[in-house]
């Protein structure tokens, strides 16, 4: 069965590295069709051509569900909201493409050149990656028939009317632990699920593009592995030749099918991508500690969340904790 790329916004925040890392897919796949579920007209403009958009109106019955949830509504503009919701939201893509499989592709996850879509016509179960123990991640979600996607929304309306601190990736391993008969695991590093294929959903992304500079001041942090992760990126080696990236292990090797770039770095979804992930591969193999750099960009966005909480009556609390955090910043260079 043929499959769709799905991307899925929601939200009034406009997401800067979405739209060139369409343009990128766009690129290096012409022949997959791609749309995406978007939840405001405003960005209809930035939507790249060659893309289908399919509008997505929140009803009655997401608003109830989701106002029960106990996670902060305002935090980053509704971002715990929106991440759960767009688990909803797939319906809307899968319901207009009864006939076709999807794949939907997270804002900041990257496809590599060698990215196996015949392998994805020949299954028929759902398939997403694990972040850690107790959770999953929606960087890449497979499903093969609408069906299976309507099962995976109605489930997510039925966690959030009666699980209230959940969200998206507790979501996905409940359903995983519930359907183990519809899920299949992504093989997320070196021999797993037997596979020689590997498709990052979280950690090596990270180790290689750093976190999120929005998250930490501006200071982008590469080389972190977390102890809860699944995966710990820094066992391996890493080696990118004409945009194929290669993780390597003793004496097994595998080709990475897509990343996660929690840092968001710009160039890593612009044309010059294969140049910056060859430097940050040097970096890492090089360098294989923490390594901090400000990024003017990140401190921007963390800045304009920080004003946001000041006209939102947070004033006090705001200033507080933000110069705090800026006095606790040091060691940092200029990227």
């Amino acid at each position: 069965m043929p499959v769709r790329a799905v991307f899925v916004h929601l939200g009034q925040r406009n997401p800067p590295h979405l739209w060139p890392n369409i343009k990128r897919h766009l690129r290096l796949f012409p022949e997959i069709p791609v749309s995406l579920v978007l939840g405001d007209k405003r960005h209809i403009r930035r939507v790249p051509p060659g893309v289908e958009i399919l509008p997505y109106d929140r009803n009655e019955e997401t608003n109830i569900v989701l106002r029960n949830l106990s996670r902060d509504e305002n935090f980053r503009q509704g971002f715990w909201h929106l991440t759960l919701e767009r688990l909803m939201a797939l319906e809307v893509a899968h319901n207009a493409h009864v006939g076709e499989a999807m794949l939907h592709i997270e804002s900041d996850v990257i496809l590599m050149p060698s990215f196996p879509w015949d392998l994805f016509e020949n299954k028929h179960l759902l398939m997403w990656g694990e972040a850690s123990a107790v959770e999953d991640i929606a960087a890449l979600i497979f499903s093969p028939e609408a069906g299976l996607t309507r099962k995976l929304a109605s489930f997510t309306r039925e966690q959030a009317a009666h699980i209230h601190d959940t969200n998206d990736m507790r979501t996905l391993r409940a359903f995983y632990d519930q359907n183990l008969d519809l899920v299949e695991k992504l093989p997320i590093e070196i021999g797993g699920r037997g596979s020689t294929d590997v498709f990052d959903v979280l950690a090596i992304g990270m180790w290689l593009g750093g976190m999120d500079p929005s998250n930490a001041r501006g200071v982008r942090t590469y080389h972190i592995s977390m102890p809860h992760h699944t995966v710990n990126a820094s066992m391996y080696k890493y080696s990118v030749a004409e945009g194929q990236l290669t993780i390597e292990s003793e004496s097994q090797r595998a080709l990475i099918h897509s990343l996660h770039i929690h840092s968001k770095d710009m160039r890593l979804f612009g044309p010059q991508w294969e140049k910056r992930l060859s430097q940050l591969v040097e970096l890492a193999n090089r360098k294989p500690h923490p390594v901090r750099r400000f990024s003017f960009a990140g401190f921007l966005s963390w800045f304009r969340e920080f004003v946001r909480e000041v006209t939102s009556k947070k004033f006090a609390v705001a200033v507080i904790r933000r110069l705090a955090g800026l006095l606790r910043i040091s060691g940092s260079t200029p990227n």
